[in-house]
């Protein structure tokens, strides 16, 4: 590949990546002002600590799994063998072993990460939401290593329009108040869901190699720290004001 066509590869990927953030921007400024006319400023606390939390559960589900289907399943353009099958099992494992997880231990999480958040729906939506992710991952990871920002920004820019349809039907024809916003999320993991499983499917036809397992699993958290630092620049003021002053300080602070 010539050094040009690097480049105009690369430009095009940019701005793909830049419409993407700024359409994603453009539906939360235009769903701003529904909330805050809607939701009383405790439902409006309620719904964004949630939000943060999720970000924390989705470290536990499958970490830097990503990371690994770039590096062993589509590096160079490869995407099947056993490499695909391994990598795809270990990730349904893993996401397998932290839904029980988190299943089982609602209460507690609930008490430390949501204090005076119901664990359902709001707990229950936000597990759901950070599995719906974690599927999705080998389908992100197959269009990034193929330098398909085009396919990433239109299922992006789908996902919100999905969600941006959700939460305004959710919020004047069903009135589930500050439920609206997880049920918009939720939707737009479903949307992704169908060619997810097709990926999945197609990758774990190909079986397992338990030599190659053992190579793959210690890197399969190696993202973990990277992941984690970042949800704790982005969202753990939110987790902390909630447990300070309540979810009514946490929607002034939000919509700040």
């Amino acid at each position: 590949m010539s050094v040009r066509s690097v480049v105009s590869s690369s430009r095009t990927n940019v701005i793909w990546y830049v419409l993407s953030r700024v359409l994603s921007k453009a539906s939360a400024i235009l769903l701003l002002p529904l909330y805050t006319r809607l939701l009383p400023p405790h439902e409006l606390g309620l719904v964004l600590v949630a939000l943060a939390a999720g970000g924390a559960l989705s470290l536990v589900v499958a970490p830097g799994i990503e990371a690994v289907y770039l590096r062993w399943v589509y590096r160079e353009g490869r995407g099947s063998g056993p490499a695909a099958g391994t990598v795809t099992l270990l990730h349904l494992a893993m996401t397998a072993a932290a839904l029980a997880v988190l299943a089982a231990a609602a209460a507690p999480i609930c008490s430390v990460l949501l204090p005076g958040v119901p664990v359902w729906p709001f707990y229950g939506l936000i597990v759901i939401n950070a599995v719906l992710v974690s599927l999705a991952a080998p389908l992100r990871a197959k269009w990034r290593a193929e330098r398909r920002a085009d396919k990433v920004t239109g299922m992006e820019v789908a996902q919100s329009l999905v969600s941006l349809v959700t939460v305004v039907t959710a919020l004047f024809v069903f009135r589930w108040g500050a439920v609206s916003l997880l049920a918009g999320e939720t939707a737009s993991g479903l949307l992704m869901l169908p060619f997810a499983v097709g990926r999945l499917v197609g990758n774990v036809r190909w079986g397992w190699d338990a030599a190659l397992y053992r190579t793959v699993l210690p890197l399969a958290a190696s993202g973990l720290p990277l992941t984690a630092s970042i949800w704790a620049l982005s969202s753990l003021d939110r987790i902390l004001l909630n447990w300070i002053s309540g979810p009514e300080a946490v929607a002034l602070y939000g919509v700040a």
